[in-house]
């Protein structure tokens, strides 16, 4: 309470506001204050992760008509599943439409889900709330019948085929559904996270191939998406919907499986995309596939490819198998990143890729295919693999050739290289080994006096080998680099996390910095 109790006191604007509205003289007013100077003050509400604390806001809209004007847009900017429940968000919205105008931003997050979003589990998730007791069942089948009714108004068949799965519940898709219908009431929505699949049990009936209706303009105004992308890997990706979508400027797909005859990604024609910045993390796919996305690309500005076996693994787990083993390989890759040569400004290729314990060492010497990053004028970031160069003395040229081409503006440049603990490959390289191809390495970038270098260890076990890294890091202390480590668990998204491993993984890192200083 101490904050709503004075809640104009905590920024040098609403420290003058303060003392203007505690002045000698007639009693100040809000009303004789600029909009700017409440929005400031409003904007003090603001949670940590981006969002409003709504009932900071609601409680300071009530003092004043100005305020509850200017706080509206700042409660309904933006829907989020961890802060909310989307079946009483939509009853709002269907009840009041002008409410659903200052939507912008729709993040369907994994936590509002008691079990994560690895199962199908009903009656606990379907009500889409943090907190199972937020809605019961008997209020959540009223609130979707009332959210039903009004998209049957809209008169459009997909509409009614939204509302039928609300009004009956239908589990399998009622998180699609839900979707759909916000992105049908909310006419201004820009930028999506969706983190549930994207596809459901019924291929026609998902958000996204809602974007292939075009019903209204609303659907222009969508510049960003992220989303999961697939639980099971006989879903097809309707790549034409996204790239089709001539707003869309940001796309970021996490999880992305090769689909065993899948061959829609080669009908994607070339430059039809306004998209700018296209990211595929923990993905595993062959690498024709990322080419036909980049060539789709009209003027690409950052490209990051995270190529990883990791869900993969998880969906073995959950016994769907995928019966491509595609490798990553930058052949069919670099030439369609030429296209963009003139654009592109950041470029990340990581390669998780370790088939029987080994690392796939095709990344590096492939990427010579790129001939010159120099050909990149406005390059300013590159995170490329450097395990071959880690490996093996034999690459060691073709590695420092790469990178004495980078091109001189680049401010940051990220190395990768991969601890494989307790394989055959592991035992073979001794620490001091590690440690004197990292200083070469370092060495060969030391010219390049303005950048900002970063070495990332990947690691792929619950268990760190301290002693492996611990070298390798001492030097990159001494050359005044960046060096940070990374479990492998952690670069996929935390559905497919072992929590023990992901656990045990911050430990030992704690554990480390505190005996090493």
């Amino acid at each position: 309470m101490d904050r709503l109790s004075n809640p104009i006191s905590v920024s040098s604007e609403a420290t003058t506001i303060d003392s203007r509205l505690h002045s000698s003289g007639p009693a100040a007013s809000l009303n004789g204050l600029p909009d700017e100077m409440l929005l400031a003050v409003l904007s003090k509400f603001r949670a940590p992760d981006g969002g409003c604390d709504n009932k900071s806001l609601l409680v300071s809209s009530l003092v004043n008509h100005r305020l509850n004007f200017l706080a509206t847009p700042l409660v309904y900017e933006e829907f989020n599943t961890r802060k909310g429940n989307p079946y009483l968000f939509l009853r709002t919205i269907a009840e009041a439409p002008a409410l659903a105008t200052h939507l912008r931003r729709l993040v369907w997050g994994y936590n509002a889900f008691p079990n994560g979003s690895r199962f199908h589990t009903p009656h606990d998730w379907a009500i889409g709330a943090p907190f199972p007791d937020t809605l019961i069942h008997a209020e959540k089948d009223a609130e979707g019948s009332t959210i039903a009714t009004k998209l049957r108004t809209l008169g459009q068949p997909f509409a009614t085929e939204i509302a039928d799965i609300i009004s009956t519940c239908k589990p399998e898709m009622i998180n699609e559904a839900l979707v759909s219908a916000i992105l049908f009431l909310a006419p201004h929505v820009s930028s999506m996270d969706i983190g549930w699949w994207t596809l459901t049990r019924d291929r026609n009936l998902s958000w996204m191939n809602l974007l292939r209706f075009r019903l209204s303009a609303q659907f222009q105004q969508l510049h960003s998406i992220s989303f999961l992308a697939a639980a099971d890997p006989t879903f097809q990706l309707s790549l034409s919907a996204l790239f089709g979508l001539q707003s869309l400027v940001k796309l970021e797909i996490l999880c992305l499986v090769a689909v065993p005859g899948d061959t829609q990604h080669r009908t994607l024609a070339p430059r039809i995309s306004n998209i700018e910045v296209l990211t595929i993390r923990d993905s595993h796919f062959e690498s024709e596939r990322a080419a036909n996305m980049v060539l789709a690309c009209r003027k690409l500005k950052s490209f990051i490819f995270e190529h990883s076996p990791g869900f993969r693994s998880s969906l073995d787990a959950l016994m769907l198998t995928v019966n491509e083993r595609p490798t990553l390989s930058l052949t069919a890759l670099a030439p369609a990143l030429e296209f963009h040569r003139s654009s592109l400004e950041h470029l990340a290729i990581i390669d998780a890729d370790i088939v029987d314990g080994v690392k796939n060492p095709d990344p590096w010497k492939v990427a010579g295919n790129l001939d010159s990053l120099r050909d990149f004028p406005k390059l300013k970031s590159v995170w490329l693999p450097c395990w071959a160069f880690l490996q093996s003395q034999d690459t060691v040229a073709e590695a420092t050739r790469l990178i004495s081409s980078l091109p001189s503006g680049l401010h940051n440049l990220t190395l990768e290289t991969i601890v494989v603990e307790d394989s055959a490959l592991q035992e073979e390289i001794e620490d001091s080994h590690w440690a004197s191809q990292v200083r070469h390495l370092l060495e060969t970038v030391e010219h390049l006096t303005t950048l900002a270098v970063a070495v990332v260890y990947i690691n792929t076990s619950s268990v760190i080998p301290g002693r492996t890294w611990y070298a390798s890091r001492k030097v990159c202390f001494e050359k005044g680099v960046e060096f940070r480590v990374h479990d492998i668990d952690l670069l996929a998204p935390a559905i497919v996390r072992d929590e023990n491993s992901a656990a045990a993984f911050v430990d030992a890192v704690e554990e480390w910095e505190a005996n090493t200083g």
